[in-house]
């Protein structure tokens, strides 16, 4: 599986763009956070728009690949939401998550909670702690992977030909007390008709 369009705008509003080296974490990055490496030189470099969505692209792959293999039975929406994370993470970081490892064992909203855990990061102090960025970044892409980008407040319906038997039985079920009655009244109207149909 692949980001989908949504997925993409969605990291790119995370990361935002520079065209213009900026100085991170773990050294220099450029574009969309694309890692250049950590010599001090990196500082001056420059590159245009196209060549940051070159560069995006680029790095998409590695990200795709690793959420793919881990998670095979992502729907659209939950993958972009996973692939947003790894490319926050990185791909060891992604493998060896809760997240990954709860969507392994069909447990969606374990995953989904799981995504909140990854909002800390080391301050120039040297401490780790709370990052209110990432707080939020986390709290979105969690709202993504259970939402997708239109449902607020549901899971969405898997598809009519999945077997996925890891959706939880309430959202798998086509039981309901309206369904049931539904279907009686359905029956009823089918058997009057019927009998009509035989006595005239």
């Amino acid at each position: 599986m692949k980001l989908s369009p949504n997925g993409r705008a969605l990291i790119q509003g995370f990361e935002g763009l520079s065209l213009k080296a900026y100085r991170d974490a773990d050294g220099y990055s450029i574009g969309y956070g694309h890692f250049i490496g950590k010599d001090p030189s990196l500082a001056s470099r420059t590159i245009t728009a196209s060549e940051a969505e070159a560069l995006f692209d680029q790095d998409l792959v590695k990200f795709d690949a690793v959420v793919s293999l881990e998670t095979p039975n992502a729907l659209a929406h939950e993958h972009d939401a996973m692939v947003s994370l790894a490319y926050n993470i990185g791909t060891a970081g992604f493998s060896t998550s809760t997240v990954a490892r709860k969507m392994q064992l069909g447990d969606r909203q374990g995953a989904a909670d799981a995504f909140l855990l990854w909002n800390k990061s080391t301050g120039p102090d040297g401490v780790r702690r709370e990052n209110p960025v990432l707080v939020k970044r986390r709290a979105k892409e969690r709202d993504v992977f259970l939402n997708g980008y239109t449902q607020p407040g549901h899971f969405p319906t898997p598809p009519q030909q999945s077997t996925d038997s890891s959706w939880p039985v309430h959202l798998a079920s086509t039981s309901s007390p309206l369904r049931t009655a539904s279907l009686i009244s359905v029956a009823a109207v089918a058997a009057a008709w019927l009998l009509h149909r035989f006595i005239h």
